[in-house]
């Protein structure tokens, strides 16, 4: 790649397809994950029934807006790790 590309301050990154995952192909995984019993009494999440609801929304798209579903993401982030990583037990279906 020429320097003057790799090097140019004015490049711009973009956004996540993040809605289109939720309401598309990952859909009935978002809406099994906060559905889970341990989700709801998960000590990971400062409010797991409103994140549950906002999450939701977008899935059922009530809500498509592309902030709340990158807010809702990263609010969910630290219940996959936990699931994933600190419980050995957890397997993905």
């Amino acid at each position: 790649m020429p320097k003057e590309i790799t090097w140019r301050k004015s490049k711009i990154g973009f956004s996540t397809p993040i809605v289109d995952w939720m309401q598309g192909d990952l859909r009935e995984w978002f809406g099994d994950t906060v559905h889970d019993q341990a989700f709801i009494e998960s000590d990971l999440i400062d409010n797991p029934l409103q994140l549950k609801r906002d999450i939701m929304e977008i899935v059922n798209r009530k809500n498509s807006n592309y902030s709340k579903a990158q807010k809702s993401w990263t609010e969910l982030s630290p219940y996959i790790w936990g699931k994933s990583i600190l419980n050995k037990n957890y397997k993905y279906k």
